[in-house]
């Protein structure tokens, strides 16, 4: 009996191989696949009632029972029904003494399956080995207790008394080998619809995402979603013909190149960086890109996955900003230049005013003293003709200073207090040769002039313009003290005459320039800045106006303009 048993079980967990092939479309749905699974169980109950076992007249036995609680298990409520249909009606066409109890078998071990599937939350491919043992033994305790229905009366207590042993030593492997092939196969459907589940929610995902996606092979082929497509201009078509080379900057391709070959090495799995992409129409996308890399189980990488994010817009206002605060930095600058020119002008304008109360009360009182100083030294020379030379050089020196301090003294003065300019015509060149009497040359200066004859009068103070005419030569001497060419020349313009006073000089820097005629600016180690001053405010009380050319290291030229001779001023603005 054991032997005969163990091959009926044997059939039927052999025949369960049959389950895989309605379990494989399974995910199609539909109630006729739950009906044909029914047959299918109910089909194997009547192969096994077909070769089972006999135990006497009528009274059969076979694996029916691990049958139906599988069907109960992994089929459900609509493929029990069926399948307890089937094998039922064939146990009553059957008939025999042991036909109650065959019946109540069938009906009772599918109810042992549907309780233990409703206790696994119709998940029953979740049990373990135990517990599938646990379902057999229950299951078949069940069918020994219906063998209480065999007739006549006790007979089913003598079948009990015989087969519990081989029943409940067979019947529970074979429940769990059936159950682990079921289990099996059902755990095997799960994975393939939870993965197609998880293709279709990424497929979904990928296609309608608001960000660009793409996943792009080793080789450089890319497969795109609409996003992606919309932010560069193209159809899904047309990019999946092009390699990431083809729609990538050509100054960011190198870059690139480098984070892609950083993930297919293995140097990292995932990276972030910001990139430049080519539009269908030729403007330049700046894009935020994600990426990560896809290997197979030996670690090969497979694909590149990339999250794409338009960034044009931002890096169009980030330079926007970097343009607004360069222009505020530069006004900044500007206007902290302007405060720091006004203060200065403040602040001469604070010395101005202190030096006109200054001049106009301590002026006399200095000239006095350095006349008398003066006077003295002239004296002494006078008396001393035979003075030894270094009473003759301290002579010169004192000579020299009480000059440049009644200089000073008297710089201060005109611009303290201005006279009137009293204007008369008088000759150029006169003029010239008059101031070159008064301020002498230095030796090593070459001098020359060029002062045409037919140079029409100057209308203006000539002894106005002598100080400056002295002024501009001093200057021209001590920008030349190695030596150098003092030219000196005139001319004519519309109504007014020019007299120009050049030399080959050190020349003055640019960032002077502007400062020229400030008054208590200067760059000389003596004086105290009021030269150029004076002699601007001298020649504008004469109607006329100054010019200034330089360059460091080749000279300069001072040109001052100063109406002719028909006494007409002509204002600066109307020179050309």
């Amino acid at each position: 009996m054991y032997r005969d048993l163990i091959l009926n079980a044997a059939l039927l967990v052999a025949l369960t191989t049959f389950y895989t092939m309605l379990a494989r479309v399974r995910h199609t749905g539909g109630l006729w696949i739950k009906i044909l699974a029914g047959l299918l169980f109910g089909g194997m109950a009547v192969v096994g009632m077909a070769m089972s076992v006999s135990y006497s007249s009528g009274i059969v036995y076979d694996g029916r029972s691990i049958v139906m609680v599988m069907a109960g298990l992994f089929g459900g409520g609509y493929v029990t029904i069926v399948s307890v249909l089937v094998a039922g009606l064939y146990r009553l066409t059957l008939g025999g003494n042991g036909v109650w109890a065959g019946t109540a078998t069938i009906l009772s071990c599918a109810m042992v399956g549907l309780i233990f599937r409703r206790l696994s939350g119709n998940r029953p491919s979740r049990f373990g080995l135990p517990v599938l043992y646990a379902v057999g033994v229950g299951a078949h305790i069940v069918m020994l207790a219906c063998q209480l229905l065999l007739i006549p009366w006790p007979a089913g207590l003598a079948a009990i008394g015989r087969l519990w042993q081989p029943i409940l030593l067979i019947f529970p492997v074979a429940t769990v080998l059936m159950g682990v092939l079921l289990r099996t196969e059902d755990r095997r459907v799960e994975t393939v619809e939870a993965l197609r589940e998880s293709e279709d929610k990424f497929k979904h995902f990928f296609e309608n995402s608001n960000v660009g996606q793409s996943i792009t092979q080793v080789t450089g082929e890319m497969r795109t979603n609409r996003a992606f497509c919309e932010m560069l201009g193209y159809s899904q078509e047309e990019l999946q013909a092009k390699k990431w080379q083809e729609i990538t900057h050509p100054d960011d391709v190198e870059m690139t190149q480098h984070e892609v070959d950083s993930l297919l090495s293995g140097g990292k799995d995932a990276t972030r960086f910001t990139k430049r992409f080519l539009r269908k129409d030729g403007q330049v996308l700046w894009a935020d890109l994600s990426s990560s890399v896809r290997r197979d189980v030996a670690g090969k990488p497979q694909y590149l996955m990339s999250a794409v994010v338009d960034i044009t817009e931002r890096k169009r206002a980030e330079a926007e900003i970097r343009q607004l605060n360069a222009t505020l930095e530069q006004r900044v600058e500007a206007r902290t230049r302007d405060l720091q020119l006004a203060q200065e002008q403040l602040v001469r304008q604070e010395k101005l005013a202190v030096l006109g109360q200054l001049a106009g009360g301590v002026g006399h009182e200095l000239r006095n003293p350095l006349g008398v100083i003066s006077n003295s030294i002239y004296y002494l020379k006078l008396v001393q003709p035979d003075a030894n030379k270094k009473i003759r050089q301290h002579h010169t020196m004192i000579e020299n200073e009480v000059h440049n301090a009644t200089r000073i003294v008297g710089d201060l003065l005109d611009y303290a207090r201005l006279s009137s300019a009293e204007r008369r015509p008088f000759s150029v060149a006169r003029l010239v040769h008059q101031t070159l009497d008064r301020f002498q040359v230095q030796a090593g200066v070459e001098l020359s002039m060029d002062l045409p004859e037919d140079l029409p009068q100057v209308y203006a103070d000539a002894l106005h313009i002598q100080q400056v005419l002295g002024n501009l030569i001093t200057n021209a001497c001590q920008a030349m003290p190695e030596g150098g060419r003092l030219v000196i020349s005139a001319g004519w313009e519309n109504d007014q005459v020019w007299i120009a006073v050049k030399d080959s000089g050190i020349g003055i820097p640019p960032e002077n320039m502007s400062r020229l005629f400030e008054p208590l600016y200067t760059t000389k180690a003596t004086g105290i800045g009021l030269g150029l001053a004076v002699s601007k405010k001298l020649v504008e009380a004469n109607g006329g106006r100054f010019e200034v050319q330089s360059e460091p290291s080749l000279g300069s030229t001072f040109r001052l303009y100063l109406p002719a001779e028909s006494g007409q001023v002509v204002s600066p603005q109307g020179v050309e």
